[in-house]
């Protein structure tokens, strides 16, 4: 995400109102690791003056990352065991997707 502006995706889809926040959006909800957060935080500091209407998304995806993050921390390791009492495989390629407290 860090590698695109607000000005390319303009260019690239157009200047309609929703256009750039849909995609911010889209790119941003599922995002709840700590990394993540610090990409995203400073992807909003490099490109402030870049968004137009779409600032608003920027920090309400902040604000989501936050609330993901606080439940994967809460819940994470729940899952995992339930899921590791039932027989199914907890293991993962990059534990810090998991854990985000980890890194």
């Amino acid at each position: 995400m860090l590698g695109i502006t607000g000005r390319k995706l303009r260019t690239c889809f157009g200047s309609g109102i929703f256009v750039l926040s849909n995609i911010i959006e889209k790119a941003t909800e599922t995002l709840n690791t700590h990394l993540e957060m610090k990409e995203l935080k400073l992807f909003k500091e490099r490109h402030a003056g870049e968004f137009g209407p779409a600032k608003r998304t920027v920090d309400q995806s902040i604000e989501g990352t936050t609330i993901n993050i606080a439940w994967m921390t809460n819940n994470s390791k729940i899952i995992v065991q339930w899921l590791s009492d039932h027989g199914y495989s907890t293991q993962l390629n990059n534990q810090s997707t998991l854990l985000p407290g980890s890194i």
